[in-house]
């Protein structure tokens, strides 16, 4: 009776060792990070993901602050300590949001600022870089892209309406002889006046001349830009903080539970065989 409990004992912890240990591995999958300038790639690097805790991160002015370790940004923060290939020149952090900004990568001696985004298998998250928490195993991409919010582009040259084109008209009344004048779009109704004078002399009919035409203003068409995002000068834009893990969190890789949980079942179907034998 002891002989096979104790069978039994061993037999329920070799399938549990495997189960947790297949679990295990599959939360610590290595991390593929990529830095890419323009659509170039820069660094392509496996790198392990860290144990749980927090990081001490240091902004430009010297100041620390602790973050999530398996955060994108304690990660790319780390990597940067070890690796020569980029440096972090210029780190932000606003209290107002308790959240990082980083602003300038300097890459092969140039510096790059302002157009840093990031994707994590793909999919471009909806937190900063410091909220958005790892699992293992992940695809993280750290791109530098002036042209998402329309930079580099040129403003195209402003429309400029001109003056309407003069016309000549010939004279009215009989000794005011002819003239010249500038036609506006609306002019003024002409005003005959009769002006008498000596019984000797006979009466001329004068043109009151219309008043000169007001200056006009040059229309200038300013171009239509579509505005798509802002580039924070003093502050950036909110950046939305989450404390819990996305869909890519702490859960554990479906298919290999299944595996683990297959392998539990085998394993379960030999012992019983194997006791039944005995």
């Amino acid at each position: 009776m002891k002989k096979e409990l104790i069978k039994k004992i061993i037999f329920v912890s070799l399938i549990l060792s495997v189960v947790f240990w297949q679990v295990s591995w599959a939360q610590e999958a290595p991390l593929q990070v990529l830095i890419a300038d323009e659509g170039n790639v820069v660094l392509d690097k496996n790198v392990h993901l860290p144990e749980e805790g927090m990081l001490s991160v240091t902004d430009t002015q010297g100041n620390s602050q602790d973050i999530n370790a398996k955060s994108v940004l304690a990660v790319l923060y780390a990597l940067d300590e070890i690796d020569d290939t980029f440096t972090i020149s210029d780190l932000v952090y606003y209290p107002s949001f308790s959240a990082f900004y980083l602003k300038c990568i300097v890459l092969s001696g140039e510096e790059k600022c302002n157009y840093w985004l990031y994707k994590v298998n793909d999919d471009a998250p909806s937190v900063g870089m410091d909220s958005f928490i790892l699992s293992g195993g992940e695809k993280v991409e750290i791109y530098f892209d002036s042209g998402f919010f329309g930079g580099g582009e040129e403003d195209p040259e402003p429309e400029v309406v001109e003056d309407p084109p003069e016309e000549e008209e010939g004279s009215t009344g009989g000794g005011s002889g002819s003239r010249k004048r500038r036609k506006t779009p609306e002019p003024a109704p002409e005003e005959e006046v009769a002006q008498p004078v000596a019984a000797l002399v006979p009466a001329v009919t004068t043109t009151t001349p219309p008043e000169p035409p007001a200056a006009q203003k040059i229309a200038k068409a300013e171009p239509a830009i579509e505005k798509v995002a802002e580039i924070p000068v003093s502050e950036p834009a909110p950046i939305e903080l989450s404390a819990i893990a996305t869909e890519s969190g702490n859960s554990p890789k479906i298919p290999i539970i299944f595996a683990g949980l297959l392998a539990f079942l085998v394993l379960i179907f030999l012992g019983r065989r194997f006791l039944k034998n005995n």
